[in-house]
């Protein structure tokens, strides 16, 4: 099958097909969690977002700046949902220069806190939350801290990250996959097509399938009125009178003048040219019966 032969319906058809299967391959790999993504608590982050300062490093000069791609994971194959961020951390080295240096973080509400870790702000029961509770109720928080701390807190935004979500994933590739190749790409093979860039495609023969006749329409048929039998019955008396009087008019005659044909009479031989002539030794017998239409010759016994 030649592509430039696929209509526009089915280009439809093969792009929600093609983004169906991206769907399903993007929710097979998992929620898609930044590289390197290191697994913090309660306690850890919150410090992060509020004194700014770097998990894992609790001594030296370790800064966290720019908190960014705050989301919240949906639950897949078991695992609940979660949390997962990017901050850059910055400090200065032993030879007194600033580097900068781009981290990344998860934070998994249900995990608990066990003896000699820091505590969450929200109290003890903060396992209990999900992982939208924690960030609503930590937000509600933010406001309720003296504003030292308040005013050097990092923003804190956050979104759903709604396209690993089964529905949203296959409703978003398969409309994508509906515009792209459904109605982007055939307008564009068109326009190829126009241009000559393709091969030639083949007359369509006309369908006379989707022409459909008036079934009532034919069964219907106009009947003659009353006038149209009069002409009609006047016409036939009219030609059939002037068939009459032509008839009269046509008279038999015959040219007295003209010669009768003469016969030429045919004049037979002599009864003696008439006889049967004997054949001589070794003439053939050609046309020596009468009763012979063609020159035969005679394979009988010579007389």
């Amino acid at each position: 099958m030649q592509i430039e032969t696929i209509k526009r319906w089915h280009w439809c058809v093969i792009g929600v097909a093609v983004g169906c299967t991206v769907a399903a391959i993007s929710l097979w790999a998992g929620p898609k969690e930044p590289v390197g993504a290191e697994t913090v608590t309660h306690a850890e982050f919150e410090r992060t977002v509020i004194d700014r300062v770097v998990p894992f490093k609790r001594f030296g000069r370790w800064k966290a700046e720019n908190l960014r791609n705050l989301r919240v994971h949906p639950p897949h194959d078991g695992i609940e949902e979660f949390i997962t961020y990017e901050y850059d951390a910055y400090g200065v080295g032993t030879d007194g220069k600033a580097w900068k240096e781009p981290k990344a973080a998860r934070l998994i509400p249900s995990q608990k806190t066990y003896a000699g870790m820091a505590k969450s702000e929200l109290g003890k029961d903060v396992h209990l939350l999900t992982a939208t509770q924690y960030l609503e109720k930590f937000q509600q928080h933010l406001t309720k801290i003296d504003a030292k701390r308040r005013a050097n807190a990092m923003p804190l935004n956050w979104k759903r990250a709604y396209i690993e979500e089964p529905r949203v994933a296959y409703a978003v590739y398969g409309g994508a996959g509906l515009v792209i190749i459904g109605g982007i790409w055939p307008t564009i093979l068109g326009l190829l097509m126009g241009a000559g860039l393709g091969r030639p495609v083949p007359e369509k023969l006309m369908d006379i399938s989707k022409y459909k006749g008036d079934s009532k329409r034919a069964e219907k048929k106009p009947e003659p009125s009353d006038d149209d039998m009069d002409r009609l019955k006047a016409l036939e008396e009219q030609l059939e009178a002037s068939l009459r009087a032509g008839a009269h008019e046509r008279v038999a005659t015959v040219d007295a003048a003209a010669p009768e044909p003469q016969v030429k009479k045919l004049v037979g031989g002599s009864a003696a040219s008439d006889a049967v002539v004997p054949l001589q030794k070794g003439d053939k017998g050609y046309g020596a019966d009468q009763g012979d239409f063609y020159p035969t010759e005679i394979h009988g016994k010579k007389k």
